[in-house]
């Protein structure tokens, strides 16, 4: 009977009838035309487990002891190049977001995920920066001609513009360094650690000023406790301005600042090397505070401005 296992017959052994009725009639997945065929062969030796396959339909079928029952394998959802398997109260499809998109946790989605927009796919051209409208609204400021500079104002949407400076020699932009940092960096701890985030110049006058420009992307804080997330800017190991508060939670669920920064204008009185940094800690020393989440794109900017 169907069920009866596997035997290893070795090299002379003569089958009994019951030996190949069992094994291999009765265990084999057995082909027949339609349904009617498979009654007419099987009706006199039917036993639960048996396995046949109907050309009429082309299923497999398996027999419960009472009836012959379809076995069905799930279909998948995935229908596009780049579909992904997941889940909602069943197994779900998520279409595939557009170039660039970055795939986020949202639990008002079914899926609890979706695509958005990556705030590093707002830069579109050489010397563009990434800037904000309003609170966590990145917005790209395009770079401006030769010789223009960057000043403040509250009539832009960002506040601020590119300007052809007035002549003389005060206020001028003599040199810019930026630099990029893109690689998640996370910390428990309320003391400080390096962001990862830093930038070198090498002022040409000693009345010379520096403007540097932080812009953090994507940082979290998480977990329980109320963690809050600080950073502070600095000149080699000297504070410059003061700590920056960059997130806050009261649950377990986590917050994200998607976007915080500082600008402080410097007065470093040298023409050594000087190497700007920004620093971040938990300042409750518990859960988890992140700076590039998911390997966002962190910028620093310093001008060297003529005094």
């Amino acid at each position: 009977m169907a069920g009866a296992g596997y035997k290893l017959f070795n090299t002379g052994d003569v089958l009994t009838a019951a030996q190949v009725n069992t094994y291999l009639q009765q265990q084999t997945v057995m082909v027949f035309a339609d349904a009617t065929a498979r009654t007419t062969a099987l009706s006199s030796v039917l036993a639960e487990g048996m396995i046949t396959y109907l050309q009429s339909d082309k299923k497999v079928y398996k027999y419960n002891g009472t009836a012959w029952v379809e076995i069905v394998t799930a279909a998948s959802p995935l229908t596009t190049k780049g579909d992904l398997y997941t889940y909602s109260t069943t197994d779900a499809r998520l279409g595939v977001g557009t170039n660039n998109q970055t795939l986020l946790a949202d639990s008002t989605q079914t899926t609890g995920l979706k695509w958005a927009a990556s705030p590093t796919s707002t830069l579109t051209a050489k010397g563009d920066l990434l800037t904000a409208t309003a609170a966590n609204t990145i917005a790209r400021l395009g770079v401006g001609t030769d010789g223009q500079t960057l000043v403040a104002d509250s009539a832009q949407a960002t506040g601020l513009k590119w300007a052809t400076p007035s002549s003389g020699g005060s206020g001028k932009i003599l040199q810019v360094v930026q630099a990029t940092y893109s690689t998640a960096t996370s910390t428990t701890s309320n003391s400080y650690i390096d962001t990862g985030l830093t930038a070198t110049i090498t002022p040409s006058a000693t009345t010379s000023k520096i403007l540097a420009i932080v812009s953090h992307v994507t940082c979290k804080v998480s977990g329980g406790g109320d963690p809050v997330g600080l950073f502070i800017l600095l000149r080699g190991s000297t504070q410059l301005g003061t700590e920056q508060v960059f997130g806050r939670t009261f649950s377990s669920g986590g917050i994200d600042a998607v976007f915080t920064g500082i600008s402080y204008l410097d007065s470093p009185a040298s023409t050594s090397s000087l190497t700007y940094k920004t620093q971040f800690q938990n300042a409750a020393n518990t859960g988890t505070v992140t700076m590039q989440r998911g390997g966002a794109t962190s910028t620093i900017i310093l001008m060297e401005v003529s005094a």
